[in-house]
């Protein structure tokens, strides 16, 4: 009988030791259960902070593409204004080029009027 309650208490002994890990077990797990739950909440936030911030890089995207269309679009603007100035000064050069030809011409028909107006008073002169 000594030996029954021996082997009672020891067995009791290993219940409460085994209630006390189970215990400890569980208590563990509700830690480990809340630093997984936190870890899939910085989970759900980092993923929503990843959606926002490709929403972000969408629209930096798009703005870069029309800021770039708006680039080239002025770029082949400005080239066609060069070239129309160009084309103009090249046209003024030439306008200028006959003015200056021209006037020469105007002087020396005015030096040719002058000289038969005075070939005319001069033979009217002698009448």
């Amino acid at each position: 009988m000594e030996q029954i309650k021996k082997k009672m208490a020891a067995l009791r002994e290993q219940n409460e030791n085994a209630l006390e890990r189970a215990e400890n077990a569980e208590a563990e797990l509700k830690g480990v259960q809340k630093t997984l739950d936190a870890a899939q909440n910085e989970v759900k936030a980092l993923e929503r902070k990843l959606t926002l911030l490709e929403d972000d890089l969408d629209r930096a995207e798009s703005q870069l593409e029309d800021a770039t269309k708006r680039a080239n679009n002025a770029e082949r603007l400005a080239e066609d204004l060069d070239r129309e100035l160009k084309t103009r000064d090249h046209t003024i050069a030439y306008e200028d080029g006959k003015l200056e030809e021209m006037e020469e011409k105007l002087k020396e028909s005015k030096e040719m009027a002058n000289e038969f107006q005075k070939r005319a008073e001069d033979v009217h002169g002698i009448f």
